[in-house]
């Protein structure tokens, strides 16, 4: 596996990140980094990504390790079913929408569930 100690990438200086064109150009960087699993993904915009994991798991910053996926998805869901039942109870006319698609949905939780929670989403 590669390291950056032993192919040292440069992605900016001590005034921070400098993605300019001629550097994503440079290292072929999409600055979306989406594999084909992501792009299936409604929420892939979403998600926390981190160049250095990508660069040490998968040999470069621009290939998205993906071994976050399931449990960021479970965040999303708690996160929906959390802030409705806040806004139900103190009575605040807003809701959070189950951002993910059903397919992916209910891998994580039974039907019953993902229907409490799109009710609760109402």
């Amino acid at each position: 596996m590669n390291s950056s100690l032993n192919n040292p990438i440069s992605i900016g200086n001590i005034n921070g990140i400098s993605p300019t064109s001629e550097w994503l150009k440079k290292y072929n960087i999409n600055l979306t980094m989406q594999n084909n699993q992501c792009s299936n993904c409604n929420i892939h915009g979403m998600c926390p990504m981190c160049a250095g994991w990508n660069y040490k798991s998968e040999g470069a910053v621009n290939i998205r390790n993906t071994n976050i996926c399931w449990i960021y998805r479970a965040g999303v869901l708690i996160s929906s079913y959390y802030w409705n039942k806040m806004y139900i109870q103190n009575n605040i006319n807003k809701r959070i929408p189950v951002l993910l698609n059903k397919e992916i949905a209910l891998q994580i939780i039974p039907e019953n569930e993902l229907k409490l929670l799109m009710q609760l989403a109402k």
